[in-house]
Formats: structure tokens, sequence, C-alpha cells
């Protein structure tokens, strides 16, 4: 039950991250890596505990992690200057933003995956396979 309730607060903190910890504002860790943390610690417990199939698109990010680190930090930057300068930055509107802007990003991720990643895995693996070098 632990586990669940973790994944819960996790997401609720990560959402709602630029309010809950304004005096830590400074602090990029305590503001977004704890939160994200407590939200996978208890997203994975939960996986473990249950035997349900996996879920295709969980499946599909955890493929396209890589991509997601590659290009999460660019991408939520420009989310956030479009708020910011378009004036929707209101308080209320925040755990709005970080939801555009998570969705945003795994879209993305995922077509740089799959448009990009793929194909530069395949090619290298021809490479090696074939013993040539570039």
């Amino acid at each position: 039950m632990w586990a669940g309730g973790a994944a819960v607060v996790g997401l609720a903190l990560l959402l709602g991250s630029q309010s809950a910890f304004r005096p830590l504002r400074g602090d990029p860790v305590a503001v977004f890596a704890f939160p994200a943390a407590v939200m996978i610690l208890g997203a994975a417990a939960v996986d473990q505990r249950t035997n349900r199939p996996p879920v295709p698109l969980a499946v599909r990010l955890g493929d396209a992690s890589y991509s997601l680190y590659l290009i999460h930090f660019g991408l939520v930057t420009g989310v956030f200057e479009l708020v910011v300068h378009g004036g929707a930055n209101q308080a209320a509107l925040q755990p709005v933003w970080a939801a555009v802007a998570a969705t945003v990003v795994c879209a993305v991720a995922l077509a740089f995956y799959r448009l990009v990643e793929l194909p530069l895995l395949g090619w290298s693996r021809r490479l090696v396979t074939s013993g040539n070098r570039p």
C-alpha cells in the first residue's frame, strides 16, 4: 500500500514543485529530483508487487528513456519560456503547464527514439557485425 501512496505523493510533489518547494526554489535536486525519485520508487514497488501485464506506453517510454534524457531539458525550458513570456505563469496554472510539458517531452522523446535513435542503433549494429569501420 505504501508503494502506491509514494508514487502518488511523488507525482503530486513533482507537479506542484514550484509552489510546494518555494523555499528551495534555487535547488533543482530538491525541487525536481527528489519528487521524481519518490514517484519512480513507488511505481517500481507497485510494479514488483503485481502480476499485471506491463503497460505498453510505459514500456515504450522505458525504451525511449535515453532519448527522453537527451531532450527533456531543452523542451522543458522551451515550454517554461513560452509560459513565462506568454503571460500564463499564474500559480494556479503551474501544475497544468507541468503536465503539458511532461506530455510534450514524452511525445517528442518517443518520436526522437523512433526516427533517430533506432536507425542509429541499427546502423551501428551493422557496422560492428560487418567488421567495417566508419
